[in-house]
């Protein structure tokens, strides 16, 4: 056990050597210097990669619960500030992206309600519109644009 223990520390440590602070306030980004994939800080520790963000928010704030995702509220994907992290779930991180303005492409509310009415599967409906099946699902079940979609269903 005194092993495992000694290795985390060992990696917190290795970690924090290759965050750029730009200033010690909580609300400049931590920037991770190593590698990274689709802007994710990675690192690799007894033959597995892990996404550095998730360590650090461990680290902090204490064990992630199961299917649970670490979000940035500062929206930037290399940011290991712990200040800048919280966790949700899947719905959540869709929503913070759809909110940020990050989602691939912008619905008119006009495309929304075709979607919103349109009868086929929610894959060929995404491929219609160039969206993902998912966000075709959030749309379905008014978890996104429910304002619009369930306005509708009331008349």
């Amino acid at each position: 056990m005194a092993g495992i223990k000694r290795s985390q520390e060992w990696l917190i440590k290795r970690i924090l050597s290759r965050i750029n602070k730009l200033d010690e306030r909580s609300d400049c980004c931590w920037i991770w210097k190593g590698a990274k994939s689709h802007g994710y800080g990675n690192i690799r520790h007894n033959y597995e990669t892990f996404k550095v963000h998730r360590i650090i928010y461990a680290h902090f704030n204490g064990k992630i619960p199961d299917n649970l995702c670490v979000l940035h509220k500062c929206d930037n994907r290399a940011c290991c500030n712990p200040e800048h992290l919280f966790l949700g779930d899947t719905m959540d991180n869709m929503l913070d992206m759809t909110n940020k303005g990050r989602s691939g492409k912008k619905l008119t509310p006009k495309e929304v309600m075709l979607i919103f009415g349109y009868a086929g599967t929610y894959a060929s409906i995404a491929r219609a519109f160039n969206i993902s099946s998912g966000m075709v699902g959030h749309i379905k079940h008014g978890r996104a644009w429910g304002h619009l979609c369930f306005k509708e269903m009331e008349k």
